[in-house]
């Protein structure tokens, strides 16, 4: 305390200028770092990169020189950038650039010494190590090495060629801004909450956490978009090759090839895992370039990529050129645009012009009407919530000024919403029953472990992101700091006499539940009520405990027993293939019945919205109190689903999360609308599996899972929403508070059903941990419909991205699954086990003394 007063060295001005000239100083010297290499010193970067022999670089030979050129002429190169660019022999067996085509500092293609290898004779054993280790050529990995270190001629003028194209792009002034505009943004960011909050009278422990969130951040924009670019730049440049023939297409499928079983090989021959299995260079957590396995499958498949989306879209002449110069296009080109169109553009070149006017056309509306028969239904969903929010608004303008809409008049409105979330809920039991039954009976007992194992680690993860996320935004921003906590009053008819201890039992109490037919209609619930002796007991923890079954599906129940039974199921799974089956084919059904329903969703979604919208008395005064705090909680909310789960997804399986999002479409606008992730769950699972190509066996057990314990947005609001209320009482927190806050939270989270406004029941738990009445719960309500939307739908997006990251690192495990299956179904079906109670009968009695013999296991 005695250095109270005491301003600290970086809140001076003098200070401020010596963070900010060191900043400037430190993306300046990013920006040199990264540019310098390519263009000022590209000369100095050449020599460092060049192969040496006995002290001497070594020379290009004729051979190489003959192969430049030709990889120079292949491309449509101006004199000038034929000459601009120089070849060099790099060390090592990769291709090298260095410089740019956009720069007056010349450029470098580096070209290995593995090229001057014309047969496996040639190469020169002796010299050539790893890690300064000799090579055991007879080894098995040894004698793959040394069939990817030859090369054809054509396979190196593919490699030349595209680090020639490489040269012709901003990759490398892009690039160098990147990392300095990332290092920029985060000083700027952590200089903002400097300056806002005063960070440096923050305890110090809070302080690195921040920064650490801020770095972090940083990191995540400069590693996002940098790869981002280096893909963007190594696909174009793989289509630009691809443009230029087949030949060129056989032999880029032929080099990436090569190169993949170097890797392959080197991987072996080390011991070490700079490279996967299957030959991409391992980059941990993030993807530095387009894997190698893609870029040989793009070749592949390239020349019917080529000539099936390319060549309809360029101009006649080059179809002509195309049909009359490759003639076995023509074959392929009659799948596309009919053999009548080639037969036209090589016999007939005066209506070349118009034939191909007509392709494309034809093309081009064909693919907008698959579009909107794809997306139709997500675009009438998403249009349904536009149309109740305008038509709620609308609707709010009729009745005379001062006079409001009765709750008769409301629930007429809501009528078609009702009956819609309705039939969703209906479908919730059988749905998570059979699913989760049929998915997890399917698997072996160590992959439904893993992909249970995955799956809870991620919700976990994905949890304590959205807590801290939502503690840095409310204790940054302070929604509550200027506000007086009398300008919205608690409803005491809000409290419920719980305690947090009570709330996390009942939540594991549920998992147990004793009646399976009651978890169906009902859940347990702690009740305490005050001591008969003293009804004035002013302790709660002295009160009386009671229990009472409270309505609601107890869906954790539910969800543990399905996941039990079909443990069970999966052990005995040839004996019980029948059962099985059953709940295979109960789970198709109930998803087709999903799909009848969801069509109605864009109805449904339109009126419930609007009847919200027509049950709030007064809209401007409700944002007035807490347009800031509903900014804090929808803004956070929004950036953890699609900004952070986003680059999760991203980082983690290296697909473009953007599509992803796109194709949840449906199941998102759903989740707005019905402001339930359990009612949305079959619109989720349908989504998932039908346009995301999600395995069900994944889907189908993950997503109920999910749909019951990850509560992303549940856990940042309750977060908030704690802290908020604290803000707004003026009760100052500790960093052991915040940390009570934010364990609190994830468990209330976990806890939180599916069903909506469901998070302010578990926020009670919260508030006690700071000592705040359960009754200022009411003092956020107001605006908590709104929020329980928006936290819907971030929780329905993290439960998907969630299934599919699962997904994507199950693959293999349920490939191998899924063929030890087959063997099993088709064993199961030609040669079934025999029924012991059937198998004898030669045992035989007397009926009455009749003399007929009577088969005792005829089943008669």
């Amino acid at each position: 305390m005695g250095r109270a007063g005491k301003v600290p060295f970086f809140l001076t001005e003098t200070g401020r200028q010596v963070v900010f000239y060191g900043a400037t100083t430190a993306a300046i010297g990013i920006f040199v770092g990264h540019y310098f290499p390519h263009s000022v010193c590209i000369s100095y970067y050449r020599e460092f990169v060049q192969s040496y022999k006995n002290g001497e670089e070594k020379k290009l030979s004729e051979k190489l020189e003959q192969r430049y050129k030709r990889a120079l002429n292949l491309l449509d190169l101006s004199e000038f950038e034929k000459k601009f660019a120089k070849p060099f022999m790099v060390y090592g067996f990769d291709v090298f650039n260095a410089g740019s085509f956009k720069t007056r500092y010349g450029a470098y293609v580096g070209i290995p010494s593995n090229f001057e290898y014309d047969s496996a004779a040639e190469i020169d054993r002796v010299d050539i190590k790893i890690r300064n280790q000799p090579i055991d050529w007879s080894s098995e990995a040894g004698k793959v090495l040394e069939d990817a270190l030859v090369l054809s001629e054509d396979e190196q003028v593919f490699g030349i060629a595209r680090e020639l194209l490489m040269m012709k792009t901003h990759k490398t002034l892009i690039q160098s801004i990147i990392p300095t505009v990332s290092w920029m943004f985060t000083y700027s960011m952590a200089s903002q909450l400097n300056e806002r909050c005063n960070f440096y009278a923050r305890p110090r422990s809070l302080r690195l956490i921040l920064y650490t969130i801020c770095g972090l951040f940083g990191f995540g924009i400069y590693s996002f978009s940098t790869d981002m670019t280096e893909i963007y730049y190594e696909t174009d440049v793989d289509k630009q090759m691809a443009r230029l023939g087949p030949d060129v297409i056989d032999a880029g499928a032929r080099f990436y090839d090569k190169v993949l079983k170097k890797n392959v090989a080197i991987r072996k021959l080390t011991g070490e895992d700079y490279y996967t299995a299957k030959g991409n260079v391992n980059y941990m957590i993030r993807q530095k370039a387009a894997p190698l396995t893609l870029r040989k499958e793009f070749f592949e498949t390239g020349y019917k990529d080529f000539v099936g989306t390319e060549e309809t879209n360029n101009t006649a002449g080059n179809i002509l050129a195309a049909a009359l110069y490759y003639p076995t296009l023509v074959h392929l080109l009659h799948g596309t645009v009919g053999l009548d169109t080639v037969t036209s553009l090589a016999l007939n070149r005066p209506g070349d012009l118009a034939v191909c006017s007509s392709v494309r056309m034809k093309m081009q509306w064909t693919s907008v009407w698959g579009f909107v028969r794809r997306n139709l239904l997500t675009t009438l969903t998403i249009l349904g919530v536009i149309v109740g929010i305008a038509l709620g608004l609308g609707l709010r303008a009729v009745p005379a000024e001062g006079d409001s809409w009765s709750q008769r008049d409301v629930s007429y409105i809501n009528y078609v919403g009702d009956l819609f979330l309705r039939t969703l809920k209906a479908l919730i039991l059988p749905l998570i029953v059979s699913s989760l039954i049929a998915a997890v009976g399917s698997l072996d007992l160590s992959l439904s472990k893993k992909i249970g194992g995955r799956a809870v680690l991620y919700y976990l993860a994905t949890t304590v992101l959205a807590v801290i996320l939502g503690i840095v935004l409310v204790v940054t921003i302070k929604p509550g700091s200027n506000r007086d906590g009398d300008e919205v009053e608690p409803d005491p008819s809000q409290q419920r006499n719980i305690t947090t201890v009570d709330t996390l039992l009942d939540l594991v109490r549920n998992m147990f539940p004793p009646n399976l037919v009651q978890a169906c209609t009902q859940q347990y619930q702690t009740v305490l009520k005050p001591p008969a002796a003293d009804p004035d007991e002013s302790d709660i923890y002295r009160w009386t405990i009671t229990g009472a079954y409270a309505d609601g599906m107890n869906i954790l129940g539910l969800v543990v027993a399905s996941i039990v039974f079909g443990v069970a199921l999966g052990a005995t799974k040839r004996e019980n293939a029948l059962v099985l089956q059953f709940f295979q084919q109960l789970s198709h059904i109930v998803m087709k019945v999903t799909g009848w329903v969801i069509w109605l969703s864009p109805v449904g979604v339109t009126f419930l919205i609007a009847a919200k919208i027509l049950e709030i008395e007064d809209l401007g005064d409700v944002f007035g109190k807490l347009g800031l705090y509903f900014a804090v909680v929808a803004g956070g909310i929004l950036f953890h689903g699609f900004v952070v789960l986003s680059l999760l997804y991203f980082l983690f399986t290296r697909d473009n999360p953007l599509r992803f999002i796109a194709n949840m479409g449906q199941a998102l606008a759903t989740a707005f609308g019905t402001s339930s992730s359990s009612a949305t769950l079959p619109v989720t699972m349908q989504c998932l599996e039908e346009k995301n190509g999600i395995d069900p066996r994944v889907s189908r057990f993950v997503l109920p899972i999910g749909a019951t314990i990850n509560m992303d947005g549940t856990a940042l609001y309750e977060a908030v929403a704690a802290i908020f209320i604290a803000q707004l009482r003026g009760l100052s927190l500790s960093f052991g508070n915040v940390l009570a806050i934010s364990i609190t939270a994830t468990a209330a989270s976990i806890g939180a059903a599916g069903i909506p406004q469901a998070g302010l029941v578990t926020l009670v738990m919260v508030l006690d941990t700071v000592g705040l009445p359960a009754e200022d719960v009411s003092l956020i309500i107001a605006v908590d419909w709104l929020l329980d939307r928006f936290r819907t739908l971030v929780n329905v997006l993290g439960d998907s991205f969630g299934a599919a990251i699962v997904y994507h690192y199950s693959k293999a495990e349920l490939q191998s699954a899924k063929n030890v299956e087959g063997g099993l179904v088709a064993n199961t079906q030609l040669a079934p086990e025999p029924d012991t109670e059937l198998a004898f009968h030669a045992d035989t009695i007397l009926a009455n003394g009749d003399d007929r013999i009577i088969d005792k296991n005829s089943r008669l």
